[in-house]
């Protein structure tokens, strides 16, 4: 999603660090023989260390059959060697309570003792039950996936179900560009403080919402430490009483460019420095955008202004169209006037005409509006 495409739904963004993956294991065994209708896409999928020491196994289960089943037991083995008595086994289920008609689920399994010496895992299926659909209602859209410094993940969530259910959860699986594809990781959290209801949310994803036309609808952020490996991104959502679409990007990576975002600044209509901002006062957001080797390149600048607070919300977003002048530089200059008074922060970013980022994000800056006189 384009940060210019965060004005429409008046959305905040939150931008939550999520820890990285280590010690991912390599072998990628596909599972081909169907199991009571239901298969794994690996025998020895995806396991890793988690901060506390313990082992995670994560993976995906695939419902065969043309109905919806529930109750999936996954039994995950730890074994030191390739050979002998396991370490430990685990016993868990499907993430998605309901796996729909020809759909998948990841699963998460955890050790129960930290600091094995885990030198491969081995995963079977124990059985499920069949179950009745749950009612569509929730819709993802919008998902974007850009990798720089880290993996960012941006979508939007909408639907009747956000109003009517106070256990909703999100996850975001990332997968690498094997075939099949791998899942390297799940990312799960519940989005609900965010409307003001239900818990506090875990602690690994804040989420912004807001609600228009009639209905509730939230915006997500993840930001998480993957590498070149992580090839795609699918979200899926489920709560006990609904469940949703699944939204799938491709990731994409942000080019090599000359060109650089600097000196952002808030500016008068005679181009004076505005230091103290006024709630209702119109002023200009300007940047010089170094282009040098990039002359006549066609761009957008894109300017939002987030509100400080628990929840940051965002008060503006606006963009101005250009081009690299031959001598390599530009100023770009987006009209802003303040409906309230605070702290906030403004974010640049640059695009091409086709919204493809040529640029890393510009230097965040600080402002304080003052009230109204």
């Amino acid at each position: 999603m384009r940060p210019g495409a965060r004005c429409a739904l008046a959305l905040g963004a939150i931008t939550v660090a999520l820890l990285g993956l280590a010690g991912v294991a390599h072998a990628q065994n596909v599972d081909t023989e169907p199991t009571l209708g239901i298969r794994l896409t690996s025998t020895q999928p995806t396991h890793y260390v988690d901060a506390g020491g313990h082992t995670v196994i994560v993976g995906e289960v695939v419902n065969l059959q043309d109905f919806p089943v529930a109750g999936v037991r996954v039994q995950a083995g730890l074994y030191a060697d390739g050979a002998g008595e396991p370490l430990e086994l685990i016993v868990g289920g499907t993430l998605l309570e309901v796996i729909p008609a020809r759909a998948s689920s990841p699963y998460v399994v955890r050790s129960g003792s930290p600091g094995l010496d885990v030198a491969g895992v081995s995963v079977n299926l124990l059985g499920f039950t069949s179950s009745a659909a749950k009612p569509r209602g929730f819709d993802l859209g919008d998902l974007r996936v850009l990798a720089s410094d880290t993996l960012v993940v941006e979508g939007t969530m909408s639907g009747a179900g956000l109003g009517a259910s106070d256990d909703v959860e999100l996850h975001a699986l990332v997968y690498d560009s094997f075939v099949p594809p791998r899942l390297l990781g799940v990312h799960s959290a519940r989005p609900l403080d965010a409307l003001g209801a239900g818990p506090a949310g875990d602690a690994d994803a804040m989420f912004a919402a807001s609600s228009a036309d009639g209905g509730a609808s939230v915006r997500y952020e993840f930001s998480l430490a993957y590498g070149e490996e992580a090839a795609m991104v699918r979200v899926i959502a489920e709560s006990g009483s609904h469940s949703s679409n699944a939204a799938e990007a491709r990731v994409m990576r942000t080019p090599s460019s000359p060109l650089m975002i600097q000196n952002v600044s808030l500016v008068s209509a005679s181009g004076s420095p505005v230091t103290m901002p006024r709630e209702g006062a119109e002023s200009y957001i300007r940047s010089t955008i170094d282009g040098g080797g990039a002359e006549g390149s066609e761009y957008e600048y894109i300017a939002q202004v987030v509100r400080f607070g628990h929840l940051p919300v965002i008060e503006f977003v606006g963009s101005f169209e250009g081009e690299i002048t031959p001598a390599g530089l530009a100023q770009p200059l987006v009209g802003w006037t303040p409906r309230s008074s605070g702290l906030f922060y403004i974010e640049t970013y640059l695009w091409s005409a086709d919204g493809v980022p040529i640029a890393a994000q510009g230097p965040v800056t600080l402002l304080n509006v003052e009230p109204r006189q």
